[in-house]
């Protein structure tokens, strides 16, 4: 049985520090390929979607039903919600 001293000990921590950070390492770049990956799918299909409703306002005349409804309930623009109130903390009433 080897002797436990505290250079093995230390050379056990560092190489058990060296692999987290390895690990680690690679996770993150592989999260990041992902995150590319899905930034170019989100812009293709705002791109598509954009060439969806120009086709779709191109091919219905103005002052028609049709072109209406589509102008109507496509939003072209984002209104996110108004922020809720929120009331700060009450400090703890002593008795």
């Amino acid at each position: 049985m080897p002797a436990n001293t505290l250079a093995a000990f230390k050379l056990l921590r560092k190489t058990c520090a060296e692999d987290l950070q390895t690990a680690y390492s690679d996770g993150k770049s592989a999260w990041r390929k992902e995150v590319e990956s899905l930034g170019e799918m989100g812009r293709a299909l705002e791109d598509a979607n954009e060439a969806w409703y120009a086709a779709a306002t191109a091919v219905f005349a103005s002052n028609t039903p049709e072109e209406a409804m589509i102008r109507s309930t496509v939003p072209t623009t984002y209104s996110p919600p108004p922020a809720q109130p929120t009331t700060p903390p009450q400090a703890p009433v002593k008795p």
